[in-house]
């Protein structure tokens, strides 16, 4: 499954609250890409975590066998669906928003 990273972005984002959150994105392609789902062509590692305890988190993983799913700070996979990246990164910022109580720029 080697690949080329496509992707990569870091960056830390200060909330109104104060507390700093730092996000990760990585993107690499499969090769040889498989047709069909998006995690046959694609693996991601997207986290956004609170720097003062890491644990508290929002990770979108997608990889096989598992495909796409979501770790919410160190609780059980959960399973997402997502068929274009355009639908993944608007899931990951929606689940960020959702989790850190506001919408970060990433």
């Amino acid at each position: 499954m080697a690949g080329a990273l496509l992707f990569e972005e870091r960056n830390s984002h200060t909330l109104k609250d104060g507390r700093m959150v730092t996000v990760f994105m990585d993107l690499w392609s499969i090769d040889p890409p498989e047709p069909g789902l998006l995690e046959s062509r694609f693996k991601l590692s997207w986290i956004a975590f609170d720097e003062s305890d890491p644990s508290k988190r929002v990770l979108m993983d997608c990889h096989k066998p598992l495909g796409f799913h979501l770790h919410i700070d160190t609780g059980p996979q959960i399973p997402v669906t997502a068929s274009t990246l355009d639908e993944a990164y608007a899931l990951f910022r929606s689940k960020i928003a959702e989790y850190f109580g506001e919408e970060l720029e990433v």
